[in-house]
């Protein structure tokens, strides 16, 4: 029997995982990202990893911040499958414990199947990670 537009559409496919995190005294889910949150990622990877000029002339990989709040703003959720987090709110998620973030970050990227090179890549483009500075491909802006 082939699926109609009302059968997906009705279809409860975001499913979370349950990471538990003993320095926040309980359980956060890791949610499935939707379309239109992967389209944003796929967005931020291709801005982050774009070449600039430098102030010498020479081409260089961007400066990125916020690829950690970016992700598990989108990610972190409660048990009935909702975000915990808004998108404004990545400053206040940073000023976490940065070991508890890189534990969710890992498992979040992991959950959602993004791709291993987007994350290197843009580690290795990174100011500082976790950082809470904002810059100009910073999700706070």
């Amino acid at each position: 029997m082939g699926l109609t537009r009302e059968a997906i559409l009705a279809a409860k496919d975001r499913k979370s995982k349950p990471v538990e995190v003993p320095e926040w005294g309980g359980t956060v889910h890791i949610l499935a990202m939707s379309g239109h949150e992967l389209e944003e990622w796929q967005e931020f990877v291709f801005k982050a990893t774009e070449e600039v000029e430098g102030s010498d002339g020479e081409r260089r990989a961007s400066t990125v911040s916020g690829v950690r709040a970016f992700v598990l703003l989108r990610t972190i959720g409660d048990e009935n499958g909702q975000r915990i987090f808004g998108d404004d709110d990545g400053e206040v998620l940073l000023t976490r414990s940065a070991p508890v973030l890189d534990k969710l970050f890992d498992e979040a990227f992991a959950w959602n199947r993004l791709a291993a090179e987007d994350k290197k890549e843009l580690e290795e483009n990174s100011d500082s990670a976790p950082t809470t500075s904002t810059g100009s491909n910073s999700v706070e802006s």
